[in-house]
């Protein structure tokens, strides 16, 4: 009989030995729907979440209404006519930070809640 289990001995200790390398690699034990637990590798590549980016976005859009509400609206126009159009740096931003109508919007509210 210890012949006839020596090759399932066999593969058991290589599927533990090809268990414990996925581990070192950052793999993780899964179980199936069918209850089987298999060792997954863990996915290369990089991997970039857009929710840092969405804050990013956000804050620099809350800062936006905030210059407007806090210099005005004639101020917030002069700043932005000062900048020069021929850096192509500068346009951009000139673009980026004029004043749009979900800024309009933020703004206004704030001004009937702070006066």
């Amino acid at each position: 009989m210890g012949t006839a289990q020596r090759p399932f001995h066999e593969r058991v200790k290589r599927i533990t030995r090809e268990h414990e390398r996925i581990r070192e690699n950052g793999g993780t034990p899964k179980l199936n729907k069918d209850g089987l637990v298999v060792m997954r590798g863990r996915r290369g590549g990089l991997k970039l979440s857009l929710r840092p980016a969405v804050y990013v976005l956000a804050a620099l859009f809350l800062f936006k209404c905030f210059l407007v509400y806090y210099l005005g609206d004639a101020a917030y126009a002069a700043k932005l006519s000062g900048l020069d159009r021929e850096n192509p740096v500068e346009l951009i931003g000139a673009f980026v930070m004029q004043i749009d109508p979900a800024t309009r919007f933020i703004v206004d509210a704030a001004h009937g809640v702070f006066g």
